[in-house]
């Protein structure tokens, strides 16, 4: 009996140990944006550096976003994968920029603002916990990777991969 037993703990502890691990597909990636912040419905705002920002609204609902690693083509979820890149200067006169009502919607008290929108590659995504599985107002755990996400304005183009790794999603803004 102390054989059997054995072995059945062991292949127990091994599954427990494996299942528990949400972002597997992140498991040796390293963040490249370690500044984050939320608004509103927006999944996430990921500052690269003064003046560089992109952000992700997914609609997770329809895309059912789980704790297991889930990758989208852009392309073909123009109505639940928005995706952009913000270029923008400060105003000489400009003193603490709020980026959620500054930088993101027309009014905007910057000196000036390029909209940059993704048109094609791909994201990975994976939450902590599932839309269904999380209160309306509950915060969550999120990992989300964009893979040769090319963005347009105008005429110029741009390309840009980066792994936001592990980071808090606010869903309710005080």
């Amino acid at each position: 009996m102390k054989l059997l037993l054995i072995p059945l703990i062991v292949m127990l502890s091994i599954t427990c140990n494996k299942s528990a691990d949400s972002t597997d597909c992140f498991s040796t990636e390293v963040s490249t944006i370690n500044n984050n912040t939320c608004c509103g419905n927006l999944t996430s705002i990921m500052h690269m550096s003064s003046g560089k920002t992109v952000t992700v609204q997914l609609n997770d609902t329809v895309l059912n976003l789980s704790t297991t690693c889930s990758t989208f083509n852009i392309q073909e979820h123009p109505g639940d994968v928005h995706v952009k890149y913000y270029t923008y200067t400060y105003h000489p006169d400009s003193g603490y920029v709020e980026v959620c009502t500054d930088a993101f919607y027309p009014r905007h008290r910057l000196g000036q603002k390029t909209t940059w929108t993704a048109i094609s590659g791909s994201i990975t995504v994976v939450v902590s916990k599932s839309a269904k599985d999380r209160g309306w107002d509950e915060d969550y755990r999120a990992s989300i990777r964009l893979d040769n996400v090319k963005f347009m304005s105008g005429t110029t183009d741009t390309t840009i991969s980066l792994v936001l790794k592990d980071k808090i999603v606010y869903r309710y803004v005080p």
